[in-house]
């Protein structure tokens, strides 16, 4: 299965973000990576794109509390 891993910049650096297309600070990377562990692909990232993918990538990733069970 494939992996997406966050890392966070030491030291930020003023470039395009590659999800907003803004010049601001990127602070983290996003590594994904093949089932094997190797490189496909990274994006840098503002604080803000990087906030908001992982939220959405942790989406999937929720308790389900109740199961509701219809009759057809």
């Amino acid at each position: 299965m494939p992996q997406i891993q966050f890392m966070a910049f030491l030291d930020p650096r003023k470039k395009k973000c590659c999800c907003c297309d803004r010049t601001m600070m990127l602070t983290r990377k996003i590594n994904f990576l093949d089932e094997e562990g190797r490189l496909v692909g990274d994006l840098e990232l503002c604080s803000g794109c990087a906030d908001t993918l992982a939220e959405v990538l942790n989406v999937g990733k929720e308790v389900v509390e109740k199961e509701w069970v219809f009759e057809q």
